[in-house]
């Protein structure tokens, strides 16, 4: 994953956890967690094969 790419995330993870009031002194456990996590499902993934449904159109399938 991109450096670029972890650093949104984890901003992103570090605002949700204080919306949600996540206890301060668990945030960096709970982030690394997260981070760990999202590497195991990128490794997963295969984009080419990936499929979706059309939201804003006639229900379909079409490949992203």
């Amino acid at each position: 994953m991109r450096k670029s790419a972890q650093a949104g995330m984890r901003r992103i993870i570090k605002r949700l956890l204080k919306k949600y009031d996540y206890p301060p002194k668990q945030v960096k456990n709970a982030l690394d967690v997260v981070m760990r996590q999202v590497e195991l499902m990128c490794g997963n993934v295969k984009v080419e094969d990936m499929q979706a449904n059309r939201a804003a159109e006639t229900s379909g399938e079409y490949n992203v």
